[in-house]
């Protein structure tokens, strides 16, 4: 149930509206910020802002829709003022990425490299409200009931089901977390166009690095919460942690191949791939025994986060061995 904000006549309107339309202007103002001040051609702006809204609007309600379809009469429906039912974060960000490539095809954007990292910063800040969201609906919950009164308030707990129980706040860790990565890649960026820019920095690894958080963020956060999104014919990896584990290994083999490219098969390379290989299967297996085992949750996430440190550190060592030169046949 949604916390109503204001009723305008017949028309409520409720905080979690508020915040999701809040994201909007939040991620336009970074993504403006950056790319206004490097590309010479702003006008895409002013078609990707809509255009970026609208895809992702559909195809986060397209996703819920494919994992609940019965909260909802028809696909169209759900679309409707008044539909109820979430959203799904990925649709957000494929959303937004057709966007961008749909003006990159109708020539509108000549350098799409720069306008996504550009987008970075913009999108790890859009989605810590949309995330920040939740805390006036009972989305993104954790799924185990609390019992120590110390936790009832945030950043730990928050009352569901009426104030009757409290849950762990999985939105508000997401929310601080995207947050924290909005820092990070405005770091990252700093340190690709700005005065101590080098020829090995190559654009677009803004937006590598933004997808490599939010894939590792979204690992996490969506098998801890009781609300995970599943495809109806895949009750056991949550829609959320498909599309992170297949952008993890696209940023892997994009890194991968520039490393390899540039100084060979080296034992490096590989050590790399294999430990990638080792981080994920042990996310899986933690998955697993989560879901098995309710009481080993806090043995179980931590270990699925440092499986998701190992593999942010090889797919990170391969982007680093992709960027240095090779002199002599020897990787410097």
């Amino acid at each position: 149930m949604s916390s109503v904000a204001f009723c305008l006549g017949s028309t409520i309107i409720y905080w979690d509206s508020i915040l999701i339309a809040l994201a909007v202007p939040a991620c336009y103002l970074a993504l403006a910020g950056a790319y206004a001040a490097r590309a010479e051609k702003r006008a895409a702006l002013f078609l990707l802002t809509p255009l970026g809204v609208l895809l992702s609007l559909f195809f986060s309600r397209l996703i819920y829709w494919t994992c609940h379809p019965e909260q909802f009469a028809s696909f169209p429906a759900s679309f409707l003022p008044g539909a109820g039912g979430g959203y799904c974060l990925s649709g957000v960000l494929i959303g937004f990425l057709l966007a961008a490539l749909l003006l990159r095809l109708c020539g509108l954007v000549k350098d799409l490299p720069l306008l996504l990292d550009c987008a970075a910063p913009g999108l790890a800040l859009g989605m810590a409200v949309l995330r920040l969201s939740s805390l006036f609906n009972d989305s993104c919950r954790g799924k185990t009931i609390l019992r120590d009164p110390r936790l009832f308030r945030l950043p730990f707990g928050v009352p569901e089901g009426g104030g009757t129980e409290y849950r762990f706040a999985f939105f508000f860790l997401g929310s601080l977390l995207f947050v924290l990565f909005f820092f990070l890649l405005l770091w990252r960026d700093s340190r690709i166009y700005g005065p101590e820019r080098t020829k090995r920095k190559r654009r677009g690894d803004v937006f590598l690095s933004f997808l490599l958080l939010y894939s590792a963020e979204e690992l996490v956060v969506d098998s801890a919460r009781n609300d995970a999104s599943y495809f109806l014919f895949n009750a056991f990896i949550s829609v959320a942690q498909i599309v992170a584990a297949v952008t993890l290994l696209v940023v892997l083999l994009i890194y991968g191949v520039r490393a390899i490219r540039r100084h060979g098969a080296k034992l490096r390379i590989l050590l790399c791939f294999f430990l990638w290989v080792v981080g994920l299967s042990v996310v899986g297996v933690c998955e697993y025994l989560v879901q098995r085992h309710g009481n080993w949750q806090l043995s179980c996430y931590t270990a699925m986060s440092l499986a998701i440190l190992v593999v942010l550190f090889s797919t990170t060592t391969l982007r680093r061995l992709s960027e240095r030169r090779k002199i002599h046949g020897a990787s410097l």
